[in-house]
């Protein structure tokens, strides 16, 4: 990720709801990856409300593709577990998070938004 990704339409997948999570979700990651390497008391609050956030969102997107039958639901959502095991295993032990493992998370996230959550559009 070279900079902050900012909002745009081309992003939207074609429901308001995950359109505003991922608007929040993408300035969340972009805080994220603005504040210093200095892992702070600041840092990690800022760094857990985005991976709780992340964690909210996925669970909310899995129950509406669900709903809406989409056919790759197992693939999208194993997409998702590869990041929740990688968050997972930050909010455990704190003391392993280094600035590079919370950018490629991050990175992560973004790409995911920007690439993989745009298989679904026209599915909701």
């Amino acid at each position: 990720m070279l900079g902050p990704i900012i909002w745009s339409p081309s992003l939207s997948v074609g429901n308001d709801d995950i359109d505003l999570q991922h608007r929040r979700l993408l300035e969340t990651a972009n805080k994220v990856m603005s504040l210093s390497d200095d892992q702070d008391e600041a840092f990690f609050a800022v760094l857990d409300e985005a991976l709780q956030y992340t964690f909210d969102h996925f669970s909310f997107e899995e129950s509406l593709l669900q709903a809406r039958g989409f056919g790759r639901l197992t693939q999208h959502k194993s997409l998702h577990d590869d990041i929740r095991s990688g968050a997972q295993a930050m909010k455990i032990n704190w003391d392993v998070v280094s600035p590079k493992l919370v950018k490629d998370l991050m990175a992560q996230i973004v790409a995911h938004i920007t690439q993989a959550d745009m298989e679904y559009v026209g599915h909701i």
